[in-house]
């Protein structure tokens, strides 16, 4: 049997002011849909629970791995429903996202009113967890290196098929017990403009930003004052998070991006990083979105050299860069 990742955060949501579900949606021991067996909750968020399985199915076979993570929304009245719609949607959506740095969603079920996601489990811990903010001590250059091509790769996939995460943050990254780097929890994801559901998706998407879905101290200034979201978005959440992966500590202070333009505020340049990757990391985080760059490959041609670039990232990690 696979280790088990302790309660912290895995792949539930949890940084942000949500509602907080006063009970667990169920007893350890269920099993739904007859199959799923829930062992223990390794994780609790304002929006779900997730839970240890066994996948009864695949230990019948005799699969190699029959446990999975089992996200269940755990949302109070009155955003069930929104919280329903929002963890099918994201099953949905993550399906079409299959990328060795984004987390593996295998289906999405119901069970009378539990509306759950089921999930490859993960062994290890969320960057939140191995880098706290606040330490003043990054990552070592090659483990910054890795989670930040992680990081990368799996945002331009992400990108390229459309998809935006809008919430990336060092609680959503996941560092695997052999490394590998996974981003988390696409639940707020959006599509770029064009989507035929977008109308009922942004209804969803706002009521759930005003229980707490968004995370204020790695959100872009134009997304806190209400502008959809855009790539754009993600790739300041991606500078402020590079930021703490490499000084263990928040650029601005864990203050919102507003409240550091309006202060003037200005990160200070992590001790050692070549002036090069300084000045492609300032672009990143630039108030203005026009002053980022126009794409993740772009920026990571700028930071860490052109083999990084267009079409790259990915054969890149697979021969362990």
């Amino acid at each position: 049997m696979s280790r088990v990742v302790p309660p912290q955060r895995m792949v539930g949501r949890g940084t942000g002011q949500a509602a907080t579900p006063t009970v667990l949606p169920h007893h350890l021991g269920t099993r739904l849909k007859g199959r799923y067996e829930l062992i223990q909750v390794i994780g609790r968020g304002g929006m779900s629970t997730v839970y240890h399985a066994v996948d009864h199915i695949r230990l019948r076979g005799r699969a190699a791995q029959p446990h999975v993570a089992v996200k269940v929304a755990s949302m109070p009245a009155p955003y069930a429903h929104a919280a329903h719609e929002l963890i099918h949607r994201e099953a949905q959506r993550m399906q079409g996202l299959v990328h060795p740095n984004i987390v593996r969603v295998f289906d999405s079920d119901h069970q009378d009113d539990t509306h759950f996601m089921v999930m490859e489990l993960l062994t290890g811990r969320t960057l939140a967890t191995v880098l706290p903010e606040g330490t003043g001590k990054g990552l070592d250059w090659p483990q910054a290196r890795r989670v930040i091509t992680g990081v990368a790769a799996a945002l331009a996939h992400a990108h390229g098929a459309g998809v935006i995460h809008t919430d990336l943050k060092p609680g959503n990254v996941f560092i695997s017990g052999d490394g590998t780097v996974k981003v988390l929890d696409f639940g707020l994801a959006q599509r770029t403009g064009g989507a035929e559901d977008a109308h009922q998706e942004d209804a969803t998407i706002r009521y759930l930003d005003l229980v707490g879905g968004l995370t204020p101290s790695f959100a872009s200034p134009e997304r806190l004052a209400g502008a959809d979201p855009t790539p754009g978005c993600d790739l300041f959440a991606f500078g402020l998070l590079i930021y703490v992966v490499l000084c263990g500590a928040h650029p601005f202070q864990r203050r919102t991006s507003q409240e550091a333009q309006r202060m003037g505020l200005q990160p200070l340049r992590p001790q050692g990083l070549a002036p090069h990757r300084w000045r492609a990391l300032k672009a990143l985080m630039a108030f203005d979105p026009a002053a980022r760059p126009a794409s993740v490959d772009a920026f990571m041609a700028g930071f860490l050299g052109p083999r990084f670039g267009p079409r790259a990232l990915l054969n890149v990690l697979r021969m362990g860069a």
